[in-house]
């Protein structure tokens, strides 16, 4: 196999949280006396939070991260896999890959928004923020610290991602990349050349790699 490793960024990845976060920005502009419409809203997903607020004209005056996950919170349970995606990840375990998640999801909110999902089940190492605090995608120190948690060489690994700066933490770590976008709802990184609308089209792409 060319790829011993295969890590998984989680929103937007593997689960689909889109309209849970997009619902959750609008409320909590709307907290801030802003209306935005979903659209507008989308300028905050897969950026980080300084900019999407920027993006969106909210000043923050300190609460903003706490209203952001109650909102999030009460959505959470909305949110799923994405179609295919269990069954991929079984076929892959299956097929003798070590899977592995690096999210920029800190305990708390993995706490409060995944633990459904049973991560730990499926995933034998999972990299948080808290692990490298301050030091979050797009720099690649998750993805390193996932190989030396794993004693494996990025060239060992593919990450999966849905967003820009997920191609950018792996191309840093030296990690080959390959980009999804399940939810059909951003055009793909320029960058990239290996692009993935389906858990099964990734599927088959893994297993010929």
């Amino acid at each position: 196999m060319r790829h011993q490793h295969i890590v998984f960024d989680l929103d937007g990845t593997l689960i689909d949280t889109e309209n849970a976060v997009l619902r959750s920005w609008q409320l909590t502009a709307s907290d801030f006396g802003l209306m935005r419409t979903a659209e507008q809203c989308r300028g905050a997903l897969g950026v980080s939070n300084e900019t999407g607020l920027e993006r969106l004209g909210i000043t923050d005056d300190g609460s903003f991260m706490r209203r952001w996950v109650e909102h999030y919170a009460k959505l959470a349970p909305s949110t799923h896999w994405f179609e295919g995606a269990e069954k991929m990840l079984d076929d892959l375990s299956g097929a003798g890959f070590t899977l592995g998640i690096v999210t920029s999801r800190d305990a708390l909110e993995m706490d409060r928004f995944f633990s459904q999902y049973d991560l730990p089940s499926r995933f034998g190492t999972i990299v948080i923020a808290d692990d490298t605090p301050l030091r979050c995608k797009p720099l690649p120190d998750p993805l390193l610290l996932y190989c030396e948690r794993t004693g494996t060489s990025p060239r060992n690994c593919i990450y999966i991602g849905d967003a820009p700066g997920d191609a950018e933490a792996a191309r840093s770590a030296g990690m080959d990349f390959a980009l999804v976008d399940f939810s059909a709802s951003h055009a793909p990184c320029a960058e990239v050349v290996s692009f993935f609308q389906s858990p099964a089209a990734l599927k088959r792409y893994l297993l010929e790699a």
